[in-house]
C-alpha cells in the first residue's frame, strides 16, 4: 500500500487517509471482504498516525464502506442502501443531484419495429418503427438497475447517434428536439428476474427485481418514450410521484442550452438587458456575495472546484473536507460533470461533511478544460451542498432559469466583481 500526505493540503490527514481509501475501494481495487492488515501493521505501512487511521476507518464504516467484526478484523463491506430515489424522470438526475458515482453501459441502441406492447403504449401502429435503447447503470462497479427505452422513430430517430454513456436520456431528448419532458404514467411491482436480467444484475434467475414501466409525457401531453426497469431491490429504495415539479428541472435546463455556443456568446452577448430585470430571487439565501468568486486564476481544475470548497467552508455551510471530497466525486463521475458548454457543478455525498444546504459559485478566467471534449473550457462552475433531496432544489431552478437565458449566463460569465454577479444572479 503506497499513501502520501499532501503536507501542503489544508484537508486534514485522517481526512486525505480516507479519501484514498474510499478511492480504492469504488475502483474495485479492495473488493468486498478483502481484509485489512492489523492496526499496526497498516499504519506503519501507510505512515500515518494510529489516531489519524481510526478516524479515517470510522469515516469509511459511517458511509458502509468498511465493516469491522470483533475478534476477527476490518473488512471491506457491501454498502447498504442508503438513499431513496424520488422518483423523477430520470436515475440519472438523482445520481447527479446526490453526488453519488455512478456508471453507465450501453447494451443496445438501434432502430427497430416496436413489440406489440410498447407499439400500442404509443400509439404506433403494429411493428412501426421505434429507437431502442437498452442501458446497465452501475454504483460503486455494483449493478444497479437495467433500463429499456421506446421512443417512436419518426420523431426521435436521431437519438441513434448519441452517446447515452456520457449523457442522460431525459436532458438528451430536451436538449436535441427543444422540448419539455414533464411527467410519467409509472406502474411498478415485483418481478422474477429473467436469465438475462439475473445475469446483468449478478441475481440468481427468478430472484425478486423492483420492475417498473412507464410512460413518459412532454408539456403538451404528447407520449414521447415508454420504459421498462428492472431494480436491485437490495440496492435500490423508490418513492414515487407522478408529475415532475418545477423544481427538478436543473440538469435539463442546462442540457437545453447545450447547443448554443457558450464560448462565443461570452464575448459577444450584451449584459445591458440584465438591469432592468425586477424582483429578488431565492437564491439570495444560499448564494450569498460570500460564496461568489469571480475571474479566478488557476491552471487546475482540482484547484477551482477545491476554491468553490473553502467558500462553503468559509460561511460555515461545510466543513472544510467538503471541497476534497468533491474533487474526488469529480473524478468518479468523469464525463458527467461538465454538463453543459462552459459549466461545471461540483458536488459530494451529504455525508462528506455538509452542514446546509447552500450554493457556491467560481467564474474561471481564462476558462479551463476539465476533461469534457463536447463542453470545455468551462468559464463558470457551480458548487452544491445538499443535506437531502429537497431544501435546495428550488435555488437551483433559479440559478437553471438564469443558466438558461443567453444574455444573463453570458453576463454572468463576464462579470467583474462579486456585486455584479449577485446582482446577475439575485435580480429578475
Amino acid at each position: 500500500m503506497h499513501f502520501e500526505v499532501d503536507r501542503t493540503s489544508s484537508q486534514p490527514i485522517y481526512s486525505q487517509l480516507a479519501s484514498w481509501m474510499e478511492t480504492k475501494i469504488n475502483s474495485g481495487e479492495w473488493q468486498t471482504e478483502f481484509k485489512f492488515p492489523g492496526e499496526v501493521e497498516l499504519a506503519q505501512s501507510l505512515g500515518v498516525s494510529r489516531g489519524s487511521l481510526r478516524k479515517a476507518i470510522s469515516t469509511l464504516i459511517e458511509k458502509g464502506l468498511v465493516v469491522q467484526i470483533h475478534g476477527k478484523g476490518t473488512f471491506v463491506g457491501r454498502p447498504e442502501p442508503d438513499q431513496a430515489f424520488a422518483g423523477r424522470l430520470s436515475v440519472y438526475q438523482d445520481l447527479m443531484l446526490l453526488g453519488i458515482p455512478f456508471t453507465t453501459e450501453v447494451l443496445e441502441q438501434r432502430i427497430m419495429p416496436a413489440p406489440d406492447k410498447q407499439a400500442q403504449l404509443l400509439d404506433l401502429s403494429p411493428a412501426e418503427a421505434v429507437f431502442y435503447l437498452k442501458r446497465l447503470r452501475s454504483v460503486r462497479g455494483e449493478p444497479l438497475v437495467v433500463q429499456e427505452s421506446f421512443f417512436p422513430a419518426s420523431r426521435f430517430g436521431g437519438l441513434v447517434g448519441e452517446d447515452f454513456t456520457h449523457v442522460g436520456m431525459v436532458e438528451t431528448v430536451e436538449r436535441r428536439y427543444g422540448i419539455i419532458l414533464e411527467w410519467t404514467n409509472n406502474t411498478i411491482s415485483v418481478a422474477r428476474a429473467t436469465t438475462s436480467v439475473a445475469s446483468l444484475l449478478g441475481l440468481k434467475i427468478g430472484d425478486p427485481v423492483l420492475f417498473t414501466e412507464s410512460i413518459l409525457y412532454d408539456d403538451s401531453g404528447n407520449k414521447v418514450e415508454t420504459g421498462l426497469a428492472w431494480f436491485r431491490p437490495d440496492r435500490f429504495r423508490l418513492k414515487t410521484t407522478t408529475r415532475r415539479a418545477q423544481n427538478e428541472s436543473f440538469y435539463s435546463m442546462l442540457g437545453r442550452t447545450a447547443n448554443l455556443n457558450a464560448r462565443q456568446a461570452s464575448s459577444e452577448a450584451p449584459t445591458r438587458p440584465v438591469s432592468r430585470m425586477q424582483g429578488t430571487s431565492r437564491l439570495a439565501e444560499f448564494l450569498p456575495v460570500e460564496r461568489i468568486c469571480v475571474n479566478y486564476h488557476t491552471t487546475s481544475w482540482s484547484e477551482a472546484v477545491l476554491q468553490a470548497g473553502r467558500l462553503l467552508q468559509a460561511s460555515g455551510a461545510t466543513e472544510e473536507r467538503y471541497g476534497q471530497a468533491m474533487v474526488n466525486t469529480a473524478r468518479q463521475l468523469g464525463p458527467y460533470f461538465v454538463v453543459s458548454p462552459g459549466i461545471a457543478v461540483a458536488h459530494a455525498l451529504p455525508s462528506e461533511g455538509v452542514i446546509k444546504p447552500a450554493l457556491a459559485l467560481v467564474t474561471l478566467q481564462p476558462p479551463l478544460p476539465f476533461g469534457n471534449s463536447e463542453n470545455d473550457p468551462v468559464r463558470l462552475l457551480i458548487a452544491i451542498a445538499a443535506v437531502d433531496t429537497n431544501q435546495h432544489v428550488e435555488a437551483l431552478k433559479d440559478i437553471a432559469d438564469v443558466l438558461s437565458d443567453p444574455l444573463r449566463r453570458n453576463a454572468l460569465m463576464q462579470a467583474s466583481t462579486v456585486s455584479e454577479a449577485f446582482e446577475i444572479l439575485t435580480r429578475r
